[in-house]
């Protein structure tokens, strides 16, 4: 039973996470589109190349995330990506960016100690 719900909870987990890094890296390409947001990341100050950059490592860790080979270096990139928005967040105070940052932290922190889903 606590099998079941392990790998569940890391399925789910699991498709969150993609889903945000493929949104992320997608609204970060397209940055100019962007400017009028209402996104906290999008309001933080980054200019020229970062955000692209960014948007770039985020669909690589989307797409390294997808297989049982690769996961590991999915997190880790993942873990790069939002221990930078930390920072950035901090520096800038936006206290509530970096809170919802310290949470995908701990986010991946999970999804790394559950593994990937099913592969037990």
């Amino acid at each position: 039973m606590i099998y079941i719900f392990n790998n569940l909870a890391s399925l789910i987990l699991f498709v969150f996470c993609i889903r945000l890094n493929f949104k992320y890296g997608w609204s970060a390409m397209h940055m100019e589109d962007q400017h009028n947001s209402k996104n906290e990341i999008f309001n933080l100050g980054i200019k020229g190349p970062g955000t692209p950059i960014m948007g770039t490592f985020s669909f690589l860790s989307g797409i390294f995330l997808l297989t049982p080979r690769t996961f590991l270096m999915g997190i880790i990139i993942n873990i790069f990506i939002i221990s930078i928005l930390i920072n950035i967040a901090a520096k800038r105070k936006n206290f509530k960016l970096f809170l919802w940052e310290i949470l995908f932290f701990l986010l991946i922190l999970v999804m790394l100690f559950l593994g990937f889903p099913f592969l037990k």
